[in-house]
């Protein structure tokens, strides 16, 4: 089969991207050009997902997926959520409270949201358990099996509808049938990384029920040199994390795993970058980072985080019958986020803000599916989350300008502390059914129906207003009540989700699909209020209609892989805080936007010492029918929604012999100018950005040891991950920066 591009090299020079991804689109292309047209060998490892609930071959499954292995993992030293972006077409990682709490974005789908209380639209799943909180989603990445990223609605079939997407962490299990088994590897690198990490199966009854304990803690220096003196240093990682499952399986048709997992994120110094400072200095002190480089800080008080969280999950998976299965997933999670940000980023105390939250998620997702070797099969389910989170959020403002003479009831923000504290309440209670029929032995059919239900409380909202007390140092919190009863306290929405599919399958090799879905996100409150009852406002559920079509080939002998998609969306009421210039925070809707684009992956073995691996995401997104603070949005980009991202990189055994076997692993990422408001201001947009990785690896061959160096960021390219304007109330700009250049060696034990 010969595929053709839409661009050709000399194309490139018209478009207005970065130079280096301009080279990463020409491997592309060149790649899928030569390699889908060679005869080469030999094939491809088979990858098998379960994107639709049941374990499939990914090339048989007709939506946009992408799948990171724990091959992949180890060998493009994947150490964070934010690093699984770099590998995936379309999918953004956004850190606006800091580098602990991520934020996604799937071809244009995204929530810019600060609150302990919002659901992404992006749903995330370990084990399929559904994270729904902040609080939950800190997570270290180890001993994963793999990673699936599914674009689009996840309207009838997934556990939790959502518009955007989902992203599923498969965590290895222990196997009663393998015997004692593990590795350990340890690890050290610039910024004083330290960093260790292992697992161990052990089978307790042969074949019938074993554990497997897994860990990881990693501990770096500050990457921001805080130059005030006797302050940590920012950006700090401090991590850890452990889990032990054990799996029962009396039969062939039972199997029962219940995990356990605890872990920490507590990183000192969170880091913010007062940029774009304005004539007069930051807040007009005349403080304008002079004498500083761009690696460093001078903040009086660096702050900190802690995120700890404890799950335990149940799953089982039983064969009623021949054609008929039963799964039950079960689960529990307790999550708590502290964060104590210094904001202005400067040696002056001017705006540190304190948040405090305490969550927890009971789960419940039953199906029953049949496996007939029929024409017709079908799967049912219900599912059932609630999950309540107490929250205290308190802004301390002007603390440096405060005296005697001049307070915080002198003008209502020198010296002033505005705190609320709330408590919300929601429960998820849904019913779907999907079904495929197979046509004939090329044409199938696929259609899918769930009703979901969302209910939201307020039990309680409250605010007050305190002060410093400058002439003894004391802090007052609940000096004079704002409110204590929200206008708003409850909200209750239905909604009728759906999907049609069709899938013709071209020959062996090649299969073409087409579907048209929708998903629902319910409705939301804000969860940090400043100043008044006022701010609290309901921003409406949002939907997304989507139309998907694309392809999967595999090469004749299986050595080159080409998945291909194109969609369309039309976005109503996408939700997003807008944050005031006195920052104040509105949730809110945009009432209409549409999203077009698609993606491109390839993976290709020349020859069995080489593996290519690239892909292409290309997203249109822009407002339709939206305006703020009286400005129309029309034609603006959505938020979080970069036209172009592009990867490439190599997996290229280098040198096989006697002694062992030595690697290169390379991965480049290109992502395009990406706006993080919905006024779409240059000023706090990022521009389009290259980063580079690459690992070099040594297998002895006497020993089962792994020597590996790596290299993260190898230019050290300069980029933010969240831009903010407080240009009217700091006279500056609000900024995290992106990590730094980091490098390392790592050995690894197997047994």
């Amino acid at each position: 089969m010969t595929i053709t591009s839409q661009y050709t090299y000399e194309d490139m020079d018209k478009i207005r991207i970065h130079k280096h991804a301009k080279a990463l689109i020409i491997f592309v292309l060149s790649a899928q050009s030569a390699l889908s047209q060679a005869g080469l060998s030999p094939a491809l490892e088979e990858i098998i997902v379960t994107a639709e609930r049941r374990s499939e071959n990914v090339q048989e499954v007709p939506i946009s997926i992408s799948t990171v292995s724990a091959e992949q993992i180890e060998n493009q030293k994947i150490m964070n959520i934010f690093d699984i972006s770099s590998q995936v077409p379309n999918l953004q990682v956004i850190a606006p409270n800091g580098n602990s709490i991520p934020m996604f974005s799937i071809r244009g789908v995204s929530a810019l949201e600060y609150s302990a209380t919002q659901s992404s639209p992006i749903a995330l799943y370990v084990d399929e358990v559904y994270k729904g909180l902040p609080a939950f989603t800190s997570l270290q990445v180890f001993d994963v099996e793999r990673v699936e990223v599914l674009r689009g609605p996840q309207g009838t079939l997934y556990g939790k509808n959502t518009t955007g997407g989902a992203i599923n962490f498969h965590t290895k299990t222990a196997d009663p049938g393998e015997g004692v088994s593990g590795y350990i590897t340890g690890g050290y690198g610039n910024y004083d990384r330290r960093e260790v990490s292992g697992a161990v199966n052990i089978p307790l009854v042969d074949d019938v029920f074993g554990a497997r304990v897994a860990f990881t803690s990693t501990r770096v220096d500050g990457v921001v040199d805080n130059k005030y003196p006797d302050q940590d240093d920012q950006s700090s990682i401090d991590d850890w994390a452990g889990r032990v499952s054990l799996r029962w399986t009396p039969s062939e048709t039972l199997d029962v795993v219940l995990r356990a997992t605890s872990s920490k994120s507590a990183p000192k110094g969170y880091d913010v970058y007062a940029n774009n400072i304005a004539p007069g200095g930051i807040a007009f002190t005349g403080y304008n980072r002079e004498g500083l480089s761009y690696a460093d800080s001078e903040s009086d008080h660096p702050g900190s985080q802690d995120i700890r969280n404890r799950s335990g999950s149940l799953n089982v998976r039983w064969d009623v019958s021949d054609n008929l299965s039963l799964a039950s997933v079960t689960s529990y999670d307790d999550g708590k986020w502290f964060t104590d940000a210094d904001d202005d980023g400067s040696p002056y105390d001017l705006l540190r803000i304190i948040q405090d939250s305490d969550a927890k998620a009971w789960t419940q997702d039953l199906r029953l599916a049949s496996n007939s070797a029929g024409s017709f099969n079908w799967l049912i389910g219900a599912f059932f989350y609630t999950d309540k989170v107490e929250s205290t959020f308190d802004s301390r403002f002007f603390y440096s300008f405060a005296s005697e003479e001049y307070s915080c009831f002198d003008d209502f923000f020198t010296g002033c502390i505005y705190s609320n504290e709330m408590r919300q309440d929601r429960d998820t209670y849904a019913a779907y059914a999907q079904g495929n029929w197979e046509l004939n032995e090329k044409v199938s059919l696929t259609a899918g129906i769930r009703y979901t239900k969302d209910k939201i409380k307020l039990p309680y909202y409250r605010a007050n207003l305190g002060f410093l007390d400058v002439a003894t140092g004391v802090e007052y919190l609940d000096v004079e009540p704002i409110f204590t009863e929200p206008p708003i306290d409850n909200a209750d929405e239905s909604n009728v989700s759906g999907k049609l599919g069709i899938e013709y399958q071209m020959n062996d090799l090649t299969m073409i699909y087409a579907s048209v879905s929708n998903g629902f996100r319910g409705g939301a409150f804000p969860g940090q209020i400043q100043f008044g009852a006022q701010e609290i406002t309901y921003a409406k559920p949002e939907d997304v209609y989507a139309l998907e079509t694309g392809f999967k080939n595999e090469s004749e002998n299986n050595t080159v892989r080409t998945n291909a998609a194109l969609f369309y969306y039309e976005y109503r009421n996408q939700q997003y805080t807008d944050i005031q210039d006195t920052l104040g925070q509105i949730f809110t809707n945009a009432k209409k936007s549409w999203v077009y684009g698609g993606e491109l992956e390839l993976i290709a073995r020349p020859v069995a010492e080489l593996e290519l691996h690239a892909g292409v995401g290309y997203t249109k997104a822009e407002y339709e029918d939206a305006s703020l603070k009286g400005v129309d949005l029309n034609g603006n980009t959505l938020l979080i929604s970069p036209e172009w991202t592009i990867s490439g990189g190599i997996d290229w055994r280098i040198a096989s012999n006697s002694l062992g076997d030595l690697s290169l692993h390379t991965n480049s990422s290109y992502t395009s100018k990406t706006y993080f408001d919905a006024f779409n201001t240059n000023r706090i947009s990022q521009g389009g950005y290259v980063l580079h990785d690459a690992q070099l690896s040594f297998e002895t061959a006497a020993v089962p040891v792994r020597i590996s160096a790596w290299i993260k960021n190898i230019t050290d390219e300069k980029y933010g991950t969240y831009k903010l304007s407080l240009q009217e109330f700091l006279n500056m700009d609000y900024m995290h920066r992106g990590r730094p250049r980091e490098y390392g060696v790592e050995i690894s034990y197997t047994f």
